[in-house]
């Protein structure tokens, strides 16, 4: 008995060892800016004041510009979006901004796969991300144990060393400081650009999955619960992608036909970018686009102007449905006529 009660004194103290060693080498990580998702420190800083919260994955977090929007709408507002963004990553980080905020609207941006991505299949990228942007270890042990399976314990293990190890050399080279961008970051353009053979040739030429997954779904519809409880405004926003996507796939007019169903069952405006009828005019595909799926820094001024421009007239008690198309049939065939 003494022996047993020798061993387990001293495997405790190795482990309180190895979990002090451990905090100490991640530190800078947790606690530091060296990656651009982080933004704890930002965010605690105008806790308080936002009114304004836009929330999604990488569509959200590269289209959507803060400071372009507040000075257009005289509203303060913060991009709460990152790369992969799970659904419950959302809810979990839009739960803790209502809840230090004295928030009006929020803006939901919506992908075409927002509703069919798959946690399990996806792996932990997205909640890596997240698990980054707490400096509050109760927040941050609260979202791992929610968040992550055991049988990823090695693998986010080992990231964190990695980004940890990252961590300290910005820490030693002066890189490190206070994200000033309210969560957004934009991308340079890379040429999108099709020719009108092109058009034709990748027209419906792949079809996209429209099997929603029942746990994402959970989960947004979570996060329109929330904001309900709120007394929250909520916009849901599609933002717009290159002419070969929008050409490629069938089953977008469906995707689209989910969420007007749901801006109708919770009493929310849904308005998609990619059926404005100024979209060929306004975003050049060799400048508006970073890929097949994100704006780039200009395609992200154009769209937030956009944006301010529709809800202005909402405001205002303007009609808005000349600005767009009325469904995605309408808008391919016109895209078909393009010279």
């Amino acid at each position: 008995m003494h022996s047993f009660r020798k061993t387990a004194f001293v495997t405790l103290v190795l482990l309180l060892c190895i979990a002090l060693v451990f905090s100490v080498y991640t530190a800078p990580y947790f606690y530091g800016t060296a990656f651009s998702y982080q933004d704890s420190g930002a965010r605690n800083a105008l806790a308080g004041q936002l009114d304004t919260l836009i929330c999604g994955s990488s569509h959200a977090f590269r289209a959507f510009i803060p400071e372009q929007l507040d000075q257009a709408l005289g509203t303060n507002s913060y991009n709460l979006s990152h790369s992969m963004q799970t659904m419950w990553g959302r809810y979990y980080l839009l739960k803790k901004e209502l809840n230090r905020n004295p928030v009006k609207t929020v803006i939901l941006e919506l992908s075409y796969n927002a509703l069919t991505r798959n946690r399990e299949k996806e792996g932990p990228e997205g909640d890596i991300y997240e698990l980054g942007r707490f400096s509050n270890p109760l927040d941050r042990w609260s979202f791992f144990f929610s968040a992550i399976s055991p049988s990823e314990y090695g693998k986010l293990y080992y990231d964190t060393i990695d980004r940890s190890t990252t961590a300290w050399k910005a820490l030693f080279q002066g890189t490190m400081g206070l994200q000033s961008t309210r969560g957004y970051l934009g991308l340079d353009p890379v040429d999108q650009s099709i020719s009108p053979e092109q058009r034709e040739t990748v027209f419906h030429s792949l079809l996209f999955s429209v099997k929603q997954d029942e746990q994402t779904v959970s989960y947004f519809e979570k996060c329109m619960e929330l904001c309900r409880e709120k007394g929250v405004r909520v916009l849901l926003i599609t933002t717009p992608m290159p002419e070969k996507t929008l050409l490629t796939y069938d089953g977008l007019e469906t995707v689209r036909g989910w969420y007007a169903a749901y801006a109708e069952r919770y009493g929310c405006e849904f308005y998609d970018f990619n059926l404005l009828k100024s979209k060929t005019r306004d975003y050049p595909e060799d400048t508006a686009f970073f890929d097949q799926t994100h704006v780039s820094r200009f395609g992200a001024q154009t769209f937030t102007a956009d944006l301010c421009t529709v809800l202005r007239k909402v405001e205002n008690g303007d009609s808005i449905s000349d600005l767009f198309y009325k469904s995605y049939s309408e808008m391919e065939q016109a895209l078909l006529q393009k010279a």
